[in-house]
């Protein structure tokens, strides 16, 4: 076997008994034994002939009775994170889970779904008749608010767990599989940091109505076109509120969300704002409602394309020189604290030439951008000084990759150095 990196996994084959069709003859190991384990038990596949050895090298003394799949709101489904992040991440929160089934003193193990963006517990309770229900599903409720707890703190992310009812045999499983998603499903309409149990599920019945959902739109574009944000946000609010009550898959939801910020798209993209402004908003909306785990980010998301179309359209009435110009102010605020920002980063981010960008600058502000620029960071660089902060300091927080260039700077445009300045601000 070839050695790896260090933040990468020895990955071995599995050995031939874990499945009872094609099963390779090789060596495993530990982590990959669970993961093994885990696809193979909820796809029916588990060798029960050989379930002795299988818990062996699984470290259980027998056999789990109860499932629990754990999903994170960082899961993208178009794999936005590349995959050198996804593993740490992915490994800091199985270890997290590992550690708080070991504190609970039930016996059981963790195992990633990488495929699935979700993670397996499996637990081993003991239960031997239904009078044990109810102690057991405490203890397992109190693993489950420790599991949110840990995950929240250590990992950062936020968490949904779906717990399945109690499987008396292997073939239990691939139903306590689809019995965890269905709690999962059901989080998304809870929020953040829930846990359920399919014993507990009661899911809406209100059936769809695609004209309900034109009167929102109808409301939505009204408030987007009179530039109404207070309205927009409660139309946006009201319209989640009917979307969660449907009888109809998370799955479904979004996608129908997806069509309705088309329409919005499709709406706008005759009126002045930039085609490209637009599309980019729409893309970026789009993904995040299709990757939302939770229905409130999704609110969140749909009130935020709403906000940007409300904006661009209130520049409507500004000119297109002044439109420009607000977004080159907007885009040295952001840059200018970088040392490479300068006339030909600026023009190539509004498409034009260094040359056309420079005269156009210059006939409008009165100043070469290179002037205007120097003179906007020494303005910032002066209120950094007001409050303390070290010259030396300032001066790369401001853009200026040489002390004693900004020094030189500096005295050109205020008559004194930064230190002069500052001692006098102070006095």
């Amino acid at each position: 076997m070839l050695q790896m990196d260090s933040n990468e996994i020895f990955i071995k084959d599995i050995p031939a008994f874990f499945r009872r069709f094609k099963g390779s003859t090789k060596d495993g190991q530990y982590d990959l034994y669970c993961q093994e384990f885990a696809y193979s038990i909820i796809y029916g596949n588990l060798n029960s002939s050989h379930v002795d050895e299988i818990l062996q090298l699984i470290g259980l003394s027998c056999l789990p009775d109860r499932l629990l799949l754990v999903q994170t709101d960082y899961n993208d489904v178009f794999q936005f994170y590349p995959e050198f992040n996804q593993f740490p991440r992915r490994f800091n929160q199985t270890q997290t889970l590992q550690r708080c089934v070991k504190r609970s003193g039930i016996e059981g193990l963790v195992a990633s779904y990488p495929a699935r963006g979700v993670v397996g517990v499996f637990l081993c309770t003991g239960q031997e008749s239904s009078s044990e229900e109810k102690v057991i599903t405490e203890k397992i409720r109190e693993l489950a608010k420790d599991m949110i707890v840990r995950v929240n703190e250590e990992v950062g992310e936020s968490v949904a767990i779906g717990i399945s009812r109690y499987c008396s045999s292997l073939s239990r499983f691939p139903q306590a599989y689809a019995e965890c998603k269905e709690g999962l499903f059901h989080c998304f309409r809870l929020g953040k940091n829930h846990m359920v149990f399919h014993k507990d599920i009661c899911e809406p019945k209100t059936p769809f109505s695609r004209d309900v959902l034109k009167t929102f739109g109808a409301e939505i574009v009204s408030g987007i076109t009179n530039g109404e944000r207070a309205a927009v946000k409660d139309h946006v609010d009201e319209m989640m509120k009917y979307m969660l009550s449907v009888a109809m898959s998370p799955i479904n939801i979004r996608l129908i969300l997806v069509s309705f910020v088309d329409t919005l798209r499709e709406r706008f993209y005759n009126s002045r704002i930039p085609a490209d402004i637009l599309e980019k908003a729409y893309l970026n909306t789009s993904k995040q409602v299709i990757n939302g785990m939770f229905a409130d980010d999704i609110k969140e998301t749909m009130e935020q394309f709403c906000d940007m179309l409300i904006k661009e359209l209130g520049a409507e009435s500004q000119s297109s020189e002044e439109l420009l110009f607000h977004k080159i102010d907007e885009a040295i605020e952001k840059y200018y604290p970088n040392s490479e920002f300068n006339l030909d980063v600026m023009a190539n981010l509004f498409h034009y030439s260094s040359y056309h960008f420079g005269r156009l600058f210059k006939n409008t502000r009165g100043e070469s951008f290179r002037q205007y620029l120097a003179r906007y960071r020494i303005e910032r660089a002066k209120e950094f000084l007001a409050r303390g902060d070290k010259p030396n300091e300032v001066a790369f927080q401001t853009g200026f990759n040489s002390i004693s260039y900004f020094c030189t700077v500096f005295k050109n445009l205020t008559g004194v150095s930064p230190k002069q300045y500052q001692e006098n601000f102070i006095k």
